[in-house]
């Protein structure tokens, strides 16, 4: 008896054309950016020399890494547009669904102080039947971490600038600003936002959801 074929999970629609592109911008910038920043930082490690050879030497590596940062401050530009016209849209009536994702409503914030009570055994577990709240504080903390690293990264691009208006030390401050949270940016995004969004929810079938933009309807149910 010949076995029915298993039939496809019905897809919701989860990211509009906007999101899928920015996060192949800030993807294709934050790796870039790495490979072409941290031959610089980790310079005593053998391979990384190689790894600035093949890239050209120094100066070429460079100017790699400053078109991969342009990539990630347009990301952040169109990111804040993005969330300006979210509130514009929302005062004026107009459907923002495909953007009140990304923000934190009022369920998640009453999920922080139930969450509490129930690891502390004083109530049963949360529902969680919206986004989870730690997934709203990844995004919150992955874009405050972009931020640190373009403002900080702009600085010490442009030293000259800078000097002009605040003491040349902050320039040492904004060079291990941006060499450590670049580091960290890694972490939380390869790590923690990749765990939080797919490996925690049992849903890894679901990678391909910022390329297609649709989800299956169970997951979208519990978001």
């Amino acid at each position: 008896m010949q076995k029915e074929a298993k039939k496809p999970a019905p897809k919701a629609k989860r990211f509009n054309l906007f999101h899928r592109i920015a996060h192949a911008v800030v993807t294709i910038g934050v790796v870039g950016a790495c490979i072409t920043g941290f031959p610089l930082k980790f310079k005593d490690v053998a391979y990384m020399g190689l790894l600035t050879q093949k890239m050209g030497g120094v100066a070429q590596m460079a100017l790699y890494h400053r078109i991969f940062a342009v990539m990630i401050g347009s990301y952040i530009a169109t990111q804040m547009l993005y969330m300006g016209y979210y509130f514009i849209a929302l005062r004026r009536g107009v459907d923002v669904s495909s953007l009140s994702w990304v923000l934190p409503r009022k369920r998640e914030t009453l999920d922080v102080p139930a969450n509490a009570m129930y690891l502390l055994g004083r109530r049963g577990e949360p529902s969680f039947k919206k986004q989870v709240y730690w997934g709203v504080f990844d995004w919150i903390v992955s874009i405050a971490g972009i931020w640190a690293i373009v403002v900080s990264g702009a600085m010490v691009w442009f030293p000259q600038i800078v000097a002009r208006y605040i003491p040349g030390t902050w320039l040492n401050v904004a060079y291990v600003t941006h060499s450590n949270g670049a580091v960290l940016l890694i972490v939380i995004v390869f790590i923690t936002h990749f765990y939080n969004i797919y490996w925690s929810t049992g849903h890894l079938s679901d990678c391909n959801i910022i390329i297609t933009g649709r989800m299956t309807t169970r997951r979208k149910k519990l978001t």
